[in-house]
């Protein structure tokens, strides 16, 4: 939920398995509720208010951008080549270039299935084009990132997971275990400029 520039509120869920957004009004009372075509029935999700008033939703399955009414105006499902592959979006933000930034995971690479899940940044227009798509981490499974903030230079920080081994293992598990906190400054195509692990 975020509060929206006229002090409501925007709900983003899900409805009968399909994306929902509800927009509230300061008594919480609703103005509008609208599902869309955009498959969503679990896991995390996001919505941001755009500078054009409009919103953006960032779930699990894909994108979702409407005007100020809720009315939709593009979706992108999957990732870049393959709908039918979830990108896991954790949280998405628009930056001051007019373009949005989403990131997520883990996904598996379309061109390097060896490396096993990893975190994934795309870069999309203001009418729903998908500018770059870039992978992050190392050979374990369950790399992500949860966060992403625009820098006060202008580039991006972002922190998530990264999978590491367990003494004579090197991919201990392989799944949501011996994980360090993953925290990289990138350019606005996604070139690192530094990463650090933690833990």
């Amino acid at each position: 939920m975020k509060q929206t520039n006229d002090l409501g509120y925007i709900l983003a869920g899900c409805k009968n398995d399909s994306a929902m957004l509800i927009k509230i009004d300061p008594f919480g009372e609703i103005i509008w509720e609208k599902t869309y075509d955009l498959l969503d029935y679990w896991g995390d999700k996001t919505v941001i208010q755009t500078s054009d008033s409009g919103y953006l939703f960032a779930t699990w399955t894909g994108l979702l951008k409407t005007n100020s009414n809720g009315d939709k105006e593009w979706i992108k499902k999957g990732i870049e080549g393959n709908q039918n592959k979830y990108p896991y979006y954790e949280d998405i933000i628009e930056h001051s270039n007019g373009n949005y930034y989403a990131i997520g995971g883990p996904v598996t690479p379309n061109s390097n299935f060896s490396n096993g899940g990893q975190a994934i940044f795309v870069k999309i227009s203001k009418t729903g084009a998908i500018l770059k798509t870039k992978y992050y981490g190392g050979q374990c499974e369950d790399d992500l990132f949860r966060s992403i903030i625009e820098s006060n230079d202008g580039k991006l920080i972002i922190v998530g997971e990264k999978g590491h081994g367990n003494q004579s293992f090197p991919c201990s598990f392989n799944f949501r275990y011996y994980k360090d906190v993953y925290v990289l400054k990138i350019g606005l195509n996604g070139g690192i400029i530094w990463e650090k692990t933690y833990g």
